[in-house]
């Protein structure tokens, strides 16, 4: 200690020093960070070397950085050095599981705390904890509600992210479908494989199965259902209830029919449920019906989705 009197320390949630005072109460040292432990500004000199998430921070040297009673941490990478060894074991000391399949985030053995350190810490290098957990404060989410508002918040996330998705889709189908240069000719010519593709394009989609590789031009729809069933197309064939769960979630599905003439294709639009997927109908009619009465009866209308 500078002065060799006592000094007091103040963490946060995370366990991360913010505040040493003197006796008296004088500030000595205040100190901020980044989410992932880099020191943002700190002031002052320090009585002890256990700054961040309760992590012994050595700021020279080779081994400069945060080390742990198992591995090292480098604040500035937000990363370890080392991979968990803690994998095989059940659950982490904090009570959370090392690798969930489900949860991408705890595939990487080297992140630290799935890459949410405002809700976790790991003063071990063994798991990671939820921030104030064996703390007073009333103010600290338990580890069950840290989880349960992570999962809130990626499911709002991920709804907001599917709206959009769902927008983008309705506003290519709807410009397509009220396109006049698409509307049926007099004498019965129609354009359903020219509105698919403006579609696809509209949605970024692989575009080779789509069109004529002599000219780039879009192709007839029996030549592209020949396409979309071939191995490499960019495309995997699905089935009308996973068509219709796709373009409820925003994505293109095309439905294509070969059959005598030139076939017929259109896009699966949002809003539909079961096995008779909802269509963006571009031909004959252009208007948006179930598939059963967008297509014959036969054969079998197939479903094609981006891979």
């Amino acid at each position: 200690m500078d002065d060799g009197g006592a000094h007091y320390f103040y963490d946060d949630a995370n366990g991360s020093q913010r505040v040493m005072t003197k006796a008296d109460g004088t500030p000595d040292s205040v100190a901020d960070f980044y989410p992932f432990g880099e020191p943002h500004w700190p002031v002052g000199s320090r009585a002890d070397n256990y700054i961040f998430a309760g992590q012994y921070t050595d700021e020279n040297g080779e081994d400069a950085g945060n080390s742990t009673p198992h591995r090292h941490y480098q604040d500035d990478w937000g990363r370890w050095m080392t991979p968990d060894s803690s994998v095989d074991e059940p659950v982490g000391p904090g009570g959370i599981k090392v690798v969930n399949l489900a949860d991408p985030q705890t595939w990487n053995l080297y992140a630290y705390v799935t890459d949410n350190p405002t809700t976790l810490n790991d003063p071990s290098g063994l798991g990671a904890h939820c921030t104030g957990q064996n703390t007073e404060h009333n103010n600290v989410l338990t580890c069950e509600q840290a989880q349960a508002a992570a999962q809130l918040t990626a499911t709002l996330k991920n709804s907001t992210q599917e709206r959009a998705q769902q927008q983008k889709l309705t506003n290519a189908q709807n410009a397509a479908r009220n396109n006049p240069n698409l509307r049926p000719t007099k004498n019965g010519t129609t354009f359903c494989n020219i509105a698919t593709c403006q579609i696809a394009k509209a949605m970024g989609a692989p575009m080779g199965a789509l069109t004529n590789p002599k000219n780039g031009q879009p192709a007839l729809a029996n030549q592209i259902a020949a396409n979309l069933a071939k191995s490499g197309s960019g495309y995997r064939q699905v089935s009308p209830q996973e068509a219709q769960q796709l373009a409820n979630e925003g994505k293109l599905v095309i439905a294509v029919q070969p059959h005598f003439g030139h076939g017929h294709i259109a896009t699966v639009r949002p809003g539909g449920s079961g096995n008779d997927p909802l269509i963006n109908n571009i031909g004959k009619h252009m208007d948006i019906r179930p598939a059963s009465r967008a297509f014959y009866s036969s054969p079998a209308v197939e479903y094609y989705t981006p891979q």
